[in-house]
């Protein structure tokens, strides 16, 4: 069965997914907050392969070897652990929460731009 491990991350870019950072009043830890008090609905299948791999691995507890073709590194191979794999309800987007090796910290990744090595 799937679970959910309370995780703490920081995602520095995620709040210009969401319109803030608009402007200088914005700052990214009022972003985050926002960010963080959305409901998440946790995903136990998918048929995008990607996602449904995501899937297992967290629950196998195994690190996987991606290539992320977002963040500030785009296209960079990395080592990732997954957790939990959630979606917003507002947007729909899938994305995948997990401990990034290259990083050596949490990160929210989104599924859609996530290739397996």
């Amino acid at each position: 069965m799937f679970s959910l491990r309370k995780t703490y991350f920081e995602p520095a870019s995620i709040y210009r997914l969401h319109g803030c950072g608009q402007t200088h009043q914005d700052t990214a830890e009022e972003c985050l907050s926002g960010w963080r008090m959305q409901s998440r609905q946790l995903v136990s299948e998918s048929h995008h392969q990607v996602t449904q791999q995501l899937i297992e691995a967290a629950e196998d507890e195994v690190t996987l070897s991606l290539y992320y073709h977002g963040g500030s590194d785009l296209g960079r191979f990395r080592k990732f652990t997954p957790e939990s794999v959630f979606r917003t309800p507002d947007t729909m987007v899938t994305y995948v929460t997990g401990f990034c090796h290259l990083r050596k910290a949490h990160r929210v990744l989104r599924t859609d731009r996530i290739s397996l090595a």
